[in-house]
C-alpha cells in the first residue's frame, strides 16, 4: 500500500464503499461478544507475520456507537483478549464491512464467527394467512373432537370406490362430488378418507364446513385454510405461500377465485418452475365437506366455479373431493347441462348405495357392546337383539341409515346402563 491508507484500496474489496476510522478513538465495553452491523478494522494493526504478546492483540469489542474501534491504549486491559482469527482478511488494512449479520463466540483461544441469513421475507406473509385461517375446520381440530367417521365393516362398497378413485391419479375426473341427504353419512366418510389419506401422505388438506360454527360457515377461511395445509406439509411451497401474501397484503379482501390463484395454483405453478415438485411426494389431495353448510347459496357456486377455473387447470396435480347435500348451487353444476356435469364424478349416496347391511351389522355390534355393560342377564345371551329383530325394527328399513341413533344411545347409555324391561 502507498504512504497514504486511502491510496490504494486492497485487491479483494477494490469498488465497495470504505471508510478510514481513526484509530486512536477507543470506547470501552463490558464484554468481549461482537454482534453489530458494522466491523472497522484498526489501519495500525501489525501483519500477520509480526509476533507480538497477547496482551497488545487486538480486541472484538461490542460498542452502543455505529463503528468499532480498536487501539492500543490501555481500554482492553479490564476484559479477556482474542487472537486475530485468521483467513483471508489476515493482511487487509483500513476497510470497512456494512450489514454484517454475525455473532462472534470465544471458545479457549479461537474466534468463532457464525454469519446468519436475513430475516427470509416471506415469513410475515406466513403469519398473516395464519390469521385468516380456520383450526376448527382441520379433520383432526380439537373443536371437532371425536367427529362421526365410518365403522369397521360399514360403508365398504363406497369407501372402495373413493379410495380408488383417490388413489388412480391418471384418472381424467379429477373432481368427485358425493351427494346425499342428511344423515346419509357424507360427514363420517370424509372424516374416514381423511384419516386415511393422512395415514398415505396424500393429504394435502381437509377443510369441514359446520354451519353452527361462525369460523367456518362462510367462504372468508377457506382458502387461508387450505394453503395453510398445503405449505406445511411442503417447505417450498410453503415459502411460494407468505412471500404471495406479502407481494398482496389485500389478498384475503379480494374474490374466491384471485385468492385460489394467488394462494394455491400459482405458487404450485412456482415450485415446478424452480425443479423442486417432486410429483411422487406431492400431498394432492384436497378434501371439502358441508358445502351446503357455506353460507348463502351463491357463496356456494362461487366455490365450485373457482373449483373448475382454477385446481382443475391441467398443471396442476390435486384431485378434489366435495360432499354435500343436494341443495341448488352443486344439483345445478351436476345435472345435465352444468359446468361440472362432464368434469366432475359423481356419487349418490341414497339412490346408488344400499346401506341395509352395513345398518345391521353395525347395529349388531352396538348391542352386542351394550348387552355386556349390562346387569339384565337377558342382555348377556347370544340370542339377545338377533338378525331377525333387527330386520323387524323400522329405523332398519327407513333410507336413512340409523347408525348416528344407534351411536347416540350407546354415547348417552356408556357411563350407565340400566335394567332393560
Amino acid at each position: 500500500m502507498g504512504d497514504s491508507p486511502m491510496d490504494e484500496q486492497p485487491s479483494s474489496f477494490r469498488g465497495h464503499d470504505m471508510r478510514v476510522v481513526d484509530t486512536m478513538s477507543v470506547t470501552r465495553v463490558p464484554t468481549t461478544l461482537c454482534a453489530g452491523r458494522d466491523i472497522c478494522i484498526n489501519a495500525n494493526r501489525p501483519s500477520s507475520e509480526a509476533s507480538y504478546p497477547s496482551a497488545t492483540r487486538p480486541v472484538v469489542a461490542n460498542s452502543p456507537s455505529p463503528y468499532h474501534h480498536w487501539g492500543d491504549s490501555g481500554s482492553t486491559s479490564s476484559f479477556n483478549q482474542l487472537p486475530w482469527p485468521s483467513g483471508p482478511l489476515e493482511t487487509e488494512q483500513n476497510f470497512h464491512m456494512r450489514d454484517l449479520r454475525y455473532t462472534s463466540i470465544g471458545v479457549a483461544n479461537n474466534v468463532t464467527v457464525n454469519t446468519q441469513p436475513a430475516m427470509r421475507p416471506w415469513i410475515d406473509g406466513w403469519e398473516r394467512l395464519l390469521a385468516h385461517a380456520a383450526p376448527n375446520a382441520l379433520h383432526d381440530s380439537n373443536a371437532r373432537y371425536d367427529p362421526p367417521k365410518c365403522d369397521e365393516d360399514t360403508r365398504v362398497e363406497v369407501i372402495r370406490e373413493l379410495t380408488n378413485w383417490i388413489e388412480d391419479r391418471e384418472s381424467p375426473q379429477r373432481l368427485l362430488c358425493m351427494t346425499g341427504a342428511a344423515g346419509s353419512g357424507k360427514s363420517a366418510l370424509q372424516q374416514t378418507m381423511a384419516e386415511y389419506c393422512s395415514k398415505s401422505n396424500i393429504l394435502g388438506s381437509a377443510y369441514f364446513f359446520a354451519a353452527a360454527d361462525p369460523t367456518r360457515n362462510t367462504t372468508s377461511s377457506l382458502i387461508p385454510t387450505v394453503a395453510y395445509q398445503l405449505g406445511q406439509r411442503n417447505p417450498g411451497l410453503k415459502e411460494y405461500i407468505g412471500s404471495a401474501v406479502e407481494e398482496d397484503e389485500l389478498i384475503f379482501s379480494k374474490s374466491l377465485l384471485s385468492q385460489m390463484n394467488a394462494l394455491i395454483c400459482n405458487p404450485v405453478r412456482r415450485l415446478r418452475a424452480s425443479g423442486k415438485l417432486d410429483l411422487a411426494s406431492f400431498r394432492y389431495v384436497i378434501l371439502i365437506d358441508g358445502l351446503d353448510e357455506c353460507k348463502g347459496e351463491d357463496r356456494q357456486a362461487e366455490i365450485l366455479k373457482a373449483v373448475q377455473e382454477c385446481l382443475l387447470d391441467e398443471d396442476l396435480p390435486f384431485r378434489i373431493f366435495i360432499s354435500s347435500r343436494p341443495e341448488w348451487a352443486i344439483h345445478s353444476a351436476l345435472e345435465p347441462g352444468g359446468e361440472l356435469n362432464e368434469l366432475a364424478y359423481h356419487i349418490q349416496l341414497s339412490d346408488q348405495y344400499d346401506a341395509t347391511a352395513d345398518i345391521r351389522r353395525y347395529l349388531q355390534r352396538s348391542f352386542r357392546e351394550l348387552g355386556l355393560r349390562s346387569r339384565d342377564p337377558r342382555a348377556r345371551s347370544p340370542g339377545w337383539f338377533s338378525k331377525e329383530d333387527i330386520e323387524r325394527h323400522p329405523y332398519y328399513r327407513s333410507s336413512v341409515p340409523c347408525a348416528v341413533t344407534s351411536r347416540l344411545v350407546y354415547r348417552k347409555s356408556h357411563s350407565h346402563l340400566p335394567h332393560i324391561s
